[in-house]
């Protein structure tokens, strides 16, 4: 069935009865933050598809991607509980106004990713098509992307994969050296992305603020940050990941 396979016929299922779905497994719920990294990690009673989806897509392993989405698409409930105590779960389900109480709901770390910078590339629409599409043609999943600003007409571009991508990207990497002359490519694996999701971005600012503020308190540097609608993610060395980690959970109150 493969990784998350279960739970993912589990909620399918569900969805065919037209009832809750019931996930007992070796964790007692969802939590802000991995109690691995956060022994103080608070535990969500109640999260949104959404965030669980965004959440599950940038690095926590607590739930598949898919169920999460089948759950979403039937609105079938989803509790997550501990399979050996009677301890009260996480209820994934439907959005409503109080999930929006909190500017931030959680905090992901994922640090199975691998940051590739092409350097002096000539400042031109159709190279930087040609590069995003030589990854697609080896079906990369590319995540974080960023360019310098043109600086005597050529730029640099970086953007983050998945690190078990590497061999793909060493192939599109070796096309690309072949195809423009000149450019240089440097392959950083000691990265990891920072993220923190929550619905209530939606309606509070400050939030992006909040973050950088608490790097520059700590003297952690970023690479990288990009953004959606209920998420911000950060790019960092990954000898900052449990720094960072730990005090964005203190400063956000996770």
């Amino acid at each position: 069935m493969g990784r998350g396979g279960s739970d993912t016929t589990a909620v399918a299922l569900a969805a065919k009865l037209n009832c809750i779905c019931e996930i007992y497994t070796d964790v007692d719920g969802i939590y802000s933050v991995d109690p691995r990294v956060y022994p103080l990690a608070k535990k969500i009673e109640n999260i949104s598809y959404e965030e669980m989806m965004e959440m599950a897509s940038l690095g926590a392993g607590v739930m598949e991607t898919r169920a999460v989405e089948i759950g979403c698409k039937y609105n079938i409930p989803i509790y997550v509980a501990l399979s050996s105590e009677e301890k009260r779960g996480t209820y994934i389900k439907e959005y409503d106004e109080t999930m929006e109480e909190k500017a931030i709901t959680g905090l992901t770390i994922n640090d199975d990713i691998l940051m590739v910078t092409i350097n002096n590339v000539l400042h031109k629409s159709k190279n930087v098509s040609i590069i995003f599409n030589k990854l697609a043609n080896h079906h990369i999943n590319i995540d974080m992307i960023s360019q310098t600003a043109p600086l005597h007409d050529y730029v640099n571009v970086s953007f983050t994969a998945n690190l078990e991508d590497e061999q793909a990207i060493d192939e599109v990497t070796r096309e690309l050296t072949d195809e423009m002359p000149g450019i240089e490519i440097c392959k950083d694996s000691n990265v990891a992305k920072v993220s923190v999701v929550g619905i209530g971005m939606k309606k509070q600012s400050g939030v992006a603020g909040t973050v950088f503020n608490i790097f520059s308190d700590n003297e952690i540097e970023f690479k990288q940050v990009t953004t959606s609608e209920i998420s911000i993610s950060y790019t960092i060395d990954s000898r900052d990941t449990n720094k960072a980690a730990l005090v964005l959970a203190k400063g956000l109150n996770l």
